[in-house]
């Protein structure tokens, strides 16, 4: 992602450009960041969780969106376009009616060059999203899976599982769902590792 360093602007002056653009942005506190494109096993990866969440929770409330759904937090500070998000109920902005208001799960999945942000400052961001109860961070890299759970629903300490094993599953409490790793990162091949030879 990169920031386009222009004078801070509104929130509404970002949601109006965003209606005209021709890539996606996301806007943090007066800042608007540039989308970059994704490598075919980011894409992989995303299209397995959303289609594992979507078949997992057909019989309730909630729904899944990809990475074309924008959030925002409570405040109206922050817009973020994650990869894979779900709502039970799903809210949006009464002034802006594609803005999801009340996710409850975000995914992102992690790249090389946006992966120190995303687990970082981004992550942080999220963290205060009122409706927000997990965050699934994987890495396209690497099998390795982290979920960031609050731990209850008005908390504001979040417990983090890291999962690195294919056969490992990572459970959702807040949705009450199961992922295997073996079926998020099926048929996606990793780049090879980077061998260091001793000297």
């Amino acid at each position: 992602m990169t920031a386009l360093r222009v004078p801070s602007i509104s929130a509404a002056d970002y949601l109006e450009s965003e209606e005209r653009a021709q890539m996606k942005h996301e806007f943090v506190s007066g800042f608007v960041y540039l989308m970059a494109g994704a490598k075919p096993a980011h894409n992989q990866i995303a299209v397995k969780i959303i289609s594992r969440l979507d078949a997992a929770l057909e019989e309730t409330k909630c729904l899944v969106y990809n990475s074309d759904q924008r959030v925002r937090n409570q405040a109206g500070d922050t817009y973020f376009y994650p990869d894979c998000s779900v709502a039970c109920g799903p809210k949006f902005d009464a002034k802006d009616s594609t803005s999801l208001i009340n996710p409850v799960l975000v995914c992102e999945v992690l790249s090389p060059a946006t992966q120190a942000y995303d687990l970082g400052d981004k992550a942080d961001r999220y963290a205060r999203f009122d409706s927000l109860r997990a965050m699934l961070l994987v890495s396209s890299e690497e099998v390795r899976v982290e979920l960031r759970e609050r731990a209850d629903p008005k908390s504001v300490e979040w417990i983090t599982t890291v999962l690195t094993r294919r056969e490992d599953t990572v459970r959702i409490a807040a949705l009450d769902v199961e992922l295997s790793l073996s079926s998020i990162y099926a048929k996606t091949e990793m780049p090879p590792a980077i061998r260091v030879e001793d000297e």
